[in-house]
């Protein structure tokens, strides 16, 4: 089970050392249980008179406020409001003049911040300011100190991780996960802190998510319907959450995480929508305030029906086409004998290639060897000689034939006696 540290609001707090992060890029992050709107501060290196100094607050209206130097004015508030008495992952970073806040692992706001140099001349606190004032109450657990300003990826991939404290980039990482006593230790640098009043804390939520790879939506073109499903148990204290994101450049940039309704339409997919570009990825959240207990998610299952704009074909007989079936063991380069194009009887607008082809140029597949010309058949068969028999099977189609190979120059001739012909049926559908 997961443990934290909880701050009283009045004057718990916690000393964990310096750190000069200077004028360089640096990544904070740390999750966070809020007890109050108090406009109380939970992570600061330094007071009201001091110069290069940060702070991250709770505001009275349940915002976060991060700040940087000094009379500045410039700094960041949230759009996302805190909900009291729940965990939440907060992450914040600069490069430069710019700052970013991270909510769950997902980018709230940017924007210019103050790059002036916070010099390690002071030591940092969390839960309230060095002399107590601006206390906040809460819970805080698993704090970490990068010094590259992260991306929202790898905030989002290691939030609900334990590292190891050997990640490039990580300086300082305080997990608190000790359950007793007054040191919480830093297991990426020498700052172990010291601890001031708070108490702890056990269990809490612990909660992980899984982003799946993106998934590519463009052979679906105009999209009709589509539905997102999945199977899942859910024991008691435990709880289950789809999201989806869609991005309709190829991938260049994503739209916001939705939650999914189990059953229901995917999130930003809507009826007669072009998707030639569009990708999808999804995110499963489990949580559970029992560590022994967890969450199962299977069988996440994405449906989609579309009306696919055919490409213009120009195989017409006589021509010698490159055609790559290897679910139906057909690859290679054929000449055409006939081409036929007629609709499906279930749906109009799907339409149906049926090409009659034989003769070869790179070697036939055995699909082709057991579709041998009638002449063929009719032929006498030695059993001293050698006979290949070929079966091929899918859906309400079975072949199986003797065949005798035979050397023979282009062009074939389907019906000639040394022709080996065959048929495909490729389809959009």
């Amino acid at each position: 089970m997961g443990k934290a540290l909880s701050f009283d609001g009045v004057d718990d707090k916690a000393n964990i050392g310096n750190y000069p992060a200077g004028t360089n890029p640096f990544t904070i992050e740390l999750w966070l249980k809020p007890k109050a709107a108090d406009n109380g501060i939970f992570l600061s290196n330094g007071l009201g008179t001091h110069h290069n100094r940060l702070f991250l607050r709770i505001n009275n209206d349940k915002t976060i406020y991060f700040y940087t130097d000094d009379d500045s004015g410039m700094a960041l508030t949230s759009n996302y409001t805190v909900t009291l008495d729940k965990w939440v992952h907060i992450a914040v970073t600069r490069s430069g003049t710019t700052g970013r806040i991270f909510i769950n692992g997902v980018e709230d706001v940017s924007g210019t911040v103050k790059g002036g140099n916070l010099d390690g001349g002071r030591d940092w606190y969390i839960g309230a300011r060095s002399d107590n004032t601006f206390p906040h109450e809460c819970s805080i657990r698993d704090l970490r100190i990068w010094n590259i300003a992260r991306t929202e990826e790898d905030i989002a991939n290691d939030m609900n991780k334990k590292l190891t404290g050997n990640e490039p980039g990580l300086v300082h990482y305080w997990p608190m996960d000790e359950g007793s006593g007054n040191t919480i230790y830093d297991l990426a640098g020498d700052n172990d802190g010291t601890i001031s009043g708070a108490t702890w804390v056990a269990p809490y939520k612990e909660q992980g998510s899984r982003i799946s790879l993106p998934l590519d939506l463009s052979s679906i073109g105009t999209v009709k319907t589509s539905e997102i499903s999945w199977q899942a148990t859910e024991p008691t204290g435990t709880s289950l959450k789809v999201e989806t994101s869609l991005s309709t450049d190829n991938g260049q940039t994503w739209g916001e995480w939705q939650e999914a309704t189990n059953g229901e339409p995917i999130p930003g997919i809507e009826p007669d929508m072009d998707l030639g570009n569009a990708r999808l990825k999804t995110r499963a959240t489990l949580e559970t305030e029992d560590a022994r207990v967890t969450p199962a998610l299977n069988n996440l299952t994405i449906n989609l029906t579309g009306e696919k704009k055919l490409e213009p074909r120009i195989w017409q007989p006589g021509q010698i086409v490159d055609i790559r079936l290897p679910d139906r063991g057909v690859e290679g380069e054929y000449l055409i004998q006939r081409v036929t194009i007629t609709p499906t009887w279930s749906n109009p607008s799907i339409w149906t290639f049926r090409v009659d082809y034989g003769g070869r140029l790179l070697g036939i597949a055995d699909f082709l060897k057991a579709l041998v010309s009638a002449q063929q058949k009719k032929r006498v068969i030695e059993p001293a000689k050698n006979v290949q028999k070929y079966i091929y099977g899918e859906e309400t189609l079975t072949v199986g034939d003797e065949l005798i190979t035979a050397t023979r120059g282009l062009p074939f001739v389907c019906g000639d006696a040394d022709a080996v012909c065959g048929l495909v049926v490729v389809s959009n559908g």
